[in-house]
């Protein structure tokens, strides 16, 4: 079932997540582009501060919401290299069941059908970049 939750308010899409949860039981109600979890929203609410009756669920909320995640799940320590690329691509990869959080494997692997959806050399690669960008835009910055 697809249901456009775009441009709805966060508690909107709370609720559609507690009815689908409802309706087809079993299935996780996962929501938006970045497929947040319904017990997820209640941390990330708190954390960014949000009126869930006003804040609209449109892309830019959703990437604010992904980035509120990595910043949770330690990125910034990775960045400024207090946390090893091994913890974070763990640490990621629990809130990202398509991630190959452990070799190949995605963290929740077999649970409910989850298994990593990108290669394990994609996903380091990708976050080495990240790294690597975030490094060259301090050195940057500094001149």
């Amino acid at each position: 079932e697809n249901h456009n939750l775009i441009n709805k308010t966060v508690q909107d899409v709370m609720d559609y997540q507690q009815a689908y949860r409802q309706k087809y039981k079993g299935r996780t109600g996962a929501a938006g582009a970045y497929q947040i979890m319904p017990g997820t929203f209640p941390g990330i609410i708190s954390r960014m501060k949000l009126d869930p009756k006003t804040s609209i669920y449109n892309q830019q909320m959703q990437d604010r919401m992904a980035y509120d995640l990595l910043k949770y799940r330690g990125l910034e320590g990775y960045l400024q290299g207090k946390t090893p690329l091994s913890k974070i691509r763990v640490n990621i990869g629990k809130e990202w069941a398509g991630l190959p959080a452990v070799g190949s494997k995605s963290y929740y692997h077999g649970r409910g059908g989850n298994r990593a959806n990108v290669s394990e050399k994609q996903y380091l690669d990708a976050l080495r970049k990240i790294k690597q960008l975030y490094d060259s835009s301090k050195q940057y910055a500094a001149q």
